[in-house]
């Protein structure tokens, strides 16, 4: 999961088992191979293979059989997990298709994957995901013929070595790496976006910071030959973040919900998927913990549109 974006890397996760393990609690599942069934399905397997990752955007379960092979564990408990993995994302609630027998350690790992994808950290999380969901998009469309320029603040940091990322980061970063600066550089290679150094005549650094912390004003001069497109994204990417035009759709379709060719944006988000959740909760400790958590993304998406319309 190492080259995942943030919303679905390690730190989620460990979020996830976490959360899986607090929920078993409250519910009063303490059996150990229970909890095995919670832990693994939560922790370590439930991401592995998702559609969203996969250039066919199929779900590929194949490493999870793997792994549980060289764990040696039973069939029936192999089975019991790879079940819930294939039947606990939100696809399958909107097809309205009972694909997974509802267990209690089916709810306990579902409700708090969930509970991880709203409230603050889920928001922040949804957003970063929404903003590279609709940038892959955009650039699949462009020709390999055509060159491709993006410009803006990503909002992260590549830092200043180029180990590993030699044929997308030319070795002159400032600073240290983030995770985001290491999604923008895995993006890169997944679009072996290979750095051009004929087309840029001139390239300085402006000494001093610049504004915040590892920020330094970069000014260059570019030639392109041929056909050249360039896409800037500003920090708040206000076009893809909301636009008035594009309501959210109603009554989705597994198929439209798992389609990646429409354009949407980030606050539709919320009420396509994240604003149902707290409903869709399984465990009554889930349930619970939803509630604050639906009642913080209320609360923000209501300060968002009176900001967005001037009225804050």
């Amino acid at each position: 999961m190492s080259d995942r974006d943030a919303s679905h890397a390690a730190a989620h996760a460990l979020r996830v088992r976490d959360l899986a393990l607090s929920l078993a609690a409250e519910e009063g599942l303490s059996a150990p191979d229970r909890l095995l069934t919670v832990e693994l399905a939560a922790a370590l397997l439930h991401d592995i293979g998702d559609y969203k990752y996969t250039k066919d955007n199929v779900e590929d379960t194949s490493v999870v059989d793997t792994f549980l092979d060289e764990l040696g564990l039973e069939e029936g408990k192999k089975g019991e997990i790879v079940s819930i993995i294939k039947g606990m994302g939100f696809k399958n609630e909107v097809s309205k298709k009972l694909i997974t027998e509802h267990t209690l350690e089916f709810a306990i790992v579902q409700d708090a994957d969930r509970l991880d994808a709203i409230g603050a950290i889920g928001l922040n999380e949804s957003i970063k995901n929404q903003f590279w969901e609709d940038l892959d998009s955009m650039v699949s469309g462009i020709p390999i013929s055509e060159k491709l320029f993006i410009g803006g603040d990503l909002n992260g940091h590549v830092g200043t070595s180029n180990v590993g990322f030699e044929r997308v980061h030319g070795g002159f970063g400032y600073g240290s790496r983030n995770q985001e600066g290491v999604d923008i550089l895995n993006w890169a290679l997944a679009y072996d976006l290979r750095e051009d150094r004929r087309a840029c005549l001139d390239c300085r650094v402006i000494p001093g910071e610049c504004v915040v912390t590892q920020h330094k004003l970069v000014m260059a001069d570019f030639s392109f030959s041929g056909i050249a497109r360039c896409f800037t994204f500003g920090g708040s990417k206000n076009n893809a973040l909301h636009d008035p035009k594009i309501l959210p759709r109603d009554n989705l379709s597994k198929e439209i919900y798992m389609s990646k060719g429409e354009k949407q944006t980030s606050i539709n988000h919320f009420h396509e998927k994240l604003f149902k959740l707290k409903d869709m909760m399984k465990t009554e400790s889930g349930k619970r913990r939803a509630e604050k958590r639906h009642k913080f993304m209320e609360d923000f998406v209501a300060e968002f549109y009176e900001e967005w319309s001037g009225r804050a």
